[in-house]
């Protein structure tokens, strides 16, 4: 939903990147700019619904579209769930690929956790980091194998209404996600402060790692950042240089940092961001684990209908499975064709 007072208008300035927009799309202001490509608010003038108009487009220079691009856009078309950024569609500009998502007006979290402090609650950190388990369980679970994100970090998940004690979250920004199994994942990606150390400190670039294992220990980084405000470190135990990748994980230490005076009155929570944010892959807990933690499990929210709110994601899985979301948009061909005209420019 779109508050009034973020209704887009069109904008009087020109964008310095240059950037020619479809003719039914009016550039309003950059909200934000990445590794591949820069976002802006803008307005659809196709939409005659009242605070439908509004959209977060994505624009990616032609020319510099490549298969990176590819991968988000076939990921994003396949992700139809509450807590995810809703993908409206793809369009070739003069200048640039756009891509269409539902715009959340309230900001990213890193700017929520700057206003409220640089610290949450417990209970407002918990209902957030609920929501967010709730999507990336569902994109690990999307067919054939599961989707990786890959870059979860909290300036990629939108606060859609700050102001509410509870807020509601979506996810978004897909740029390096993956759909496990297709290729071996051996990409060295991700954020400083958030990549997992298997990513960082392996012997050699042409390693596997498992995406689905780095997606929990970045969820163990927002969370650790909510409760925490700060960053945890991994001091290494033993003397000498490591003889390999695999050794030096296996002597990393977890240290939680910040203001631990909250994880004094609330061992669960310390226990689950051990869990969470082990150096070792191998110890570091699963999904599953994560479901079954106590202090996740405590005021659990549950759906509309009184069911578990888990079920959501079974319920989501069984739609996709049925491919209605897909049935009125751009098909997997007709993103491909468009992302080669792209290239080609």
């Amino acid at each position: 939903m779109v508050n009034p007072s973020d209704t887009p208008q069109a904008s009087p300035s020109s964008p310095p990147e240059q950037i020619i927009p479809p003719r039914f799309i009016q550039l309003v202001k950059e909200i934000d700019r990445g590794a591949t490509g820069c976002v802006w608010l803008c307005r659809d003038t196709r939409v005659q619904v009242a605070g439908k108009e509004a959209v977060a487009v994505k624009f990616i220079r032609r020319g510099s579209v490549d298969e990176r691009v590819k991968r988000e856009l076939l990921i994003v078309r396949k992700l139809y769930h509450r807590h995810i950024a809703l993908f409206r569609e793809a369009v070739l500009g003069p200048t640039h690929l756009c891509l269409l998502f539902d715009f959340v007006p309230g900001g990213n979290l890193e700017s929520y956790l700057k206003s409220m402090g640089g610290i949450l609650p417990e209970y407002i950190a918990r209902f957030i980091f609920q929501q967010l388990v709730l999507a990336v369980d569902f994109c690990h679970q999307v067919p054939p194998d599961g989707i990786m994100n890959r870059d979860l970090k909290l300036n990629n998940v939108l606060v859609e209404n700050p102001k509410e004690q509870f807020p509601h979250i979506v996810l978004c920004d897909f740029g390096f996600g993956k759909e496990s199994g297709a290729e071996p994942t051996i990409s060295h990606l991700g954020t400083k402060n958030y990549a997992a150390p298997e990513i960082i400190w392996r012997s050699s670039r042409n390693n596997r790692y498992d995406g689905k294992k780095t997606d929990i220990y970045c969820l163990g980084i927002c969370l650790h950042r909510m409760v925490l405000g700060a960053f945890p470190k991994h001091p290494e135990a033993g003397e000498g240089q490591p003889s390999s990748a695999e050794e030096r994980l296996r002597r990393m230490g977890l240290e939680l940092h910040g203001d631990l005076r909250v994880l004094h009155g609330s061992p669960q929570l310390a226990a689950l961001l051990t869990g969470l944010l082990q150096p070792n892959p191998a110890y570091r807990f699963t999904m599953e684990d994560v479901w079954r933690d106590p202090w996740f499990q405590t005021e659990l929210p549950v759906n509309d209908d009184g069911s578990p709110v888990r079920s959501y994601n079974t319920a989501m899985l069984a739609f996709h499975a049925q491919g209605t979301h897909l049935q009125d948009g751009q098909t997997e061909e007709d993103l491909r064709r468009m992302v080669e005209e792209a290239r080609a420019a």
